[in-house]
């Protein structure tokens, strides 16, 4: 065989080999993980959108909670941040203020 025909005999092999593989209908991975330490440090692990997504999800759902401190964990290759660490404070409720606490 000549050595044009052996490649092109080798990738379609290879294609048809590959297409049982199922390798372009992988699930998608959910968009963010979280992990929480305790009621004010959570870990989200993801950036960009998806981070800001979620972000914005959980503090929707925690409504007595603020942002106080946010954090890349520079996990990623060369220092690059995968992830954030966020630490919460509670907001003070109106009914404290008036009780003065």
């Amino acid at each position: 065989m000549r050595p044009t025909l052996m490649t092109f005999a080798i990738a379609v092999l290879s294609l048809v080999f590959l297409s049982g593989c199922d390798l372009f209908n992988r699930p998608e991975p959910p968009p963010c993980p979280t992990t929480q330490y305790g009621d004010e440090i959570v870990e989200f692990r993801c950036v960009g959108q998806d981070f800001g997504d979620e972000l914005e999800g959980y503090l929707d759902s925690h409504p007595d909670l603020r942002v106080e401190a946010l954090s890349g964990d520079g996990t990623g290759n060369h220092g690059r941040n995968m992830g954030f660490w966020v630490v919460f404070s509670r907001t003070p409720s109106a009914e404290g203020y008036r009780q003065g606490l």
